[in-house]
């Protein structure tokens, strides 16, 4: 946790590139061997580190109507892209890091798992017929949030 917790610290203050084993080793008292072990590279360990961060940073909103979880999930989204904290996950997700690269679909995979809850009450609360593609839809809720912070460098909030 401490190696995980130094990384992020890094990647949010400094960026990507300060990211070295070295540095993280200083930071945490864990010593460089023991961090090569289980992450191969610096770009792998970051990604671990930001998971961490992104794991726990937009729940699942339970409002009472789809509109208002709809609403309240991609605003979630939004302003956890537009934290330092998001900002440096961007920055890791964009990495072609073998490691990262699977790491990342498997991650999102479970994320929109996950936030398919939100149609799975829709249905139990008889607001909407099952969806068929769940992940599809908040893929679509919130592609246009990425297009802006990865493409355009607009502000999330309209």
């Amino acid at each position: 946790m401490a190696v995980l917790g130094a990384t992020f610290g890094i990647l949010q203050r400094f960026g990507l590139a300060a990211v070295t084993i070295g540095k993280v080793a200083e930071i945490s008292g864990v010593h460089e061997t023991t961090i090569y072990r289980r992450w191969r590279t610096p770009a792998a360990l970051a990604f671990d580190a930001s998971m961490q961060f992104a794991a726990s940073s937009v729940g699942h909103p339970d409002t009472g109507t789809l509109r208002g979880d709809l609403t309240a999930f991609v605003r979630g989204v939004a302003a956890a892209m537009e934290s330092p904290a998001g900002r440096a996950l961007l920055e890791v997700c964009r990495l072609p890091d073998t490691d990262v690269v699977e790491a990342r679909r498997q991650f999102f995979r479970k994320r929109f798992g996950e936030a398919s809850k939100i149609f799975e009450r829709a249905v139990d609360r008889g607001e909407i017929t099952q969806p068929r593609d769940p992940h599809a839809l908040i893929e679509l809720l919130i592609a246009p949030l990425y297009f802006r912070a990865l493409v355009t460098g607009e502000p999330l909030k309209a």
